[in-house]
């Protein structure tokens, strides 16, 4: 028998840990997930995790407890990914300042657990998770402006300052 892959979920509310855990390891028999309250609990845990998976609820990434919290996780296990779990609604926001804070990946807590599967397996394999909605919110903010939009004149070369 191959052993189980250890994933650490952490998650402050007893219900939607629990919930999550069963619902993970049903769904991911390869998976053995380990959930506790806090990154307190987390740090005492007898085994290097392969992922840490955090649900944020609704908190930012930003809030000097879960960034502690966090930044004391990942001097324990640096070498471990962190994928999180968010309620948020501003996921472009929270997205790219999880991935810019060495997260490997944002999930929000609106998509399926098919989903997240995926999203484990894909920064368990040395990916990164970001969701699609963010992806093409953060798209068409860099697609080129239509040609009509953008005025040459007064740049060198294009007609006078005045």
């Amino acid at each position: 028998m191959q052993p189980r892959i250890p994933i650490l979920l952490i998650d402050a509310a007893r219900l939607t840990r629990d919930s999550l855990s069963s619902l993970l390891q049903e769904k991911a028999p390869d998976f053995r997930i380990d959930a506790v309250p806090d990154c307190d609990a987390a740090a005492g845990w007898p085994l290097v995790p392969a992922l840490l998976l955090f649900n944020a609820k609704d908190a930012d990434i930003a809030d000097v407890p879960l960034r502690d919290g966090i930044a004391r996780l990942a001097g324990l296990w640096p070498d471990t990914p962190r994928l999180m779990i968010s309620e948020r609604r501003d996921q472009r926001l929270m997205a790219l300042e999880a991935i810019q804070s060495g997260w490997r990946g944002f999930f929000p807590a609106s998509l399926k657990v098919e989903l997240l599967l995926a999203a484990i397996r894909l920064v368990l394999s040395e990916g990164i998770f970001i969701p699609p909605a963010v992806v093409q919110q953060c798209a068409a903010l860099l697609a080129p402006m239509p040609r009509n939009s953008l005025s040459l004149q007064g740049l060198p070369g294009h007609g006078s300052w005045s």
